[in-house]
């Protein structure tokens, strides 16, 4: 029976929202397209959970998170995008990404760096 080989799941994880003058709140979506176009040129077969496509902007701070983490659990990696320390949703998804041993990855200019690789591959 032949074995099927399931792409490289990434999630990226960074501020998803940004303070506006008026006290409100953005959605952002143009730095994650930058972040998913980067993710597709270094890995072309890898299949991306973006957060922005998960979640919908009405929906509360921990209803997103539920989402997002059920999201990364099935995911082999997290892409953690620059100033993802100021962001809540990031450093958790940070700390779960640890606890479940997932491959950490930074974006640091034109290139993401993997940093950890923690999961240990199965050989058969």
């Amino acid at each position: 029976m032949k074995r099927t080989v399931r792409p490289y799941r990434i999630f990226i994880s960074g501020p998803v929202s940004e303070p506006m003058a008026d006290h409100g709140w953005i959605w952002v979506d143009k730095s994650f397209k930058a972040t998913e176009a980067k993710l597709l040129r270094q890995w072309p077969q890898a299949e991306l959970w973006n957060p922005v496509r998960l979640c919908h902007p009405s929906w509360s701070w921990l209803r997103c998170m539920v989402k997002c983490l059920c999201g990364l659990h099935g995911c082999d990696a997290v892409c953690l995008k620059p100033g993802y320390q100021r962001s809540r949703g990031s450093r958790t998804e940070f700390f779960f990404a640890r606890l479940w041993k997932k491959d950490i990855l930074l974006e640091a200019g034109e290139y993401v760096h993997r940093v950890w690789k923690l999961r240990v591959e199965s050989r058969e």
